[in-house]
């Protein structure tokens, strides 16, 4: 709350000063309104790129059973991922990863998510692959929940629904991209 003092008169020995409130509540609010849609906008964009390397994977099974076709990556690579988000969530309360800001999470995350990238697409290796998915998961998880707990601070609820529009816009997209690529492929050849 900010208070700004109006008057002040003395009675007395004793001095009164006449104050008035000016709650900050409703300045926020204010600007809550005013930039909602680009701040909608950013929760759903942001958690749409977390999600995009763990769909971009999923979605590759096609390419999987072409080029590792006894190896069974469709299961390891979801044992890889349910495995270390599991053990990475026990492991971020147990250390206190969860308390660290933003900048410490999300940053590290996204040049993570763009190393892995790199590294699948410039090798081509079944342990790589199973790597890449526990990675990911790993990296999901470090990042995606800073991104909720921001918008939870919020007194609306439309940027965490921003957040979860986000995760499925992730999967509809990389599969929508996956067919349209497939199709054109399909033509060509």
């Amino acid at each position: 709350m900010e208070i700004d003092v109006q008057t002040s008169r003395t009675i007395g020995n004793l001095h009164i000063n006449t104050v008035k409130v000016v709650p900050a509540v409703e300045d926020t609010n204010n600007d809550i309104s005013k930039y909602h849609n680009e701040i909608y906008w950013r929760f759903l964009f942001l958690n749409l790129v977390v999600l995009w390397a763990y769909q971009s994977l999923i979605s590759a099974q096609n390419y999987y059973i072409k080029f590792f076709p006894l190896d069974h990556l469709d299961f390891w690579g979801t044992v890889a991922v349910g495995s270390s988000v599991f053990f990475l969530h026990i492991i971020q309360l147990y250390f206190g990863f969860y308390k660290y800001g933003f900048t410490k999470r999300i940053i590290p995350g996204f040049i993570g998510y763009i190393i892995i990238a790199v590294l699948v697409m410039s090798f081509k290796h079944k342990i790589l692959l199973i790597i890449a998915f526990a990675s990911v998961g790993a990296l999901g998880t470090l990042t995606e929940s800073p991104l909720f707990g921001i918008a939870g601070l919020f007194q609306t609820g439309s940027f965490t629904q921003a957040a979860q529009v986000g995760s499925g816009m992730a999967g509809v997209l990389n599969v929508s991209a996956n067919t349209i690529i497939r199709l054109i492929v399909l033509l060509i050849h």
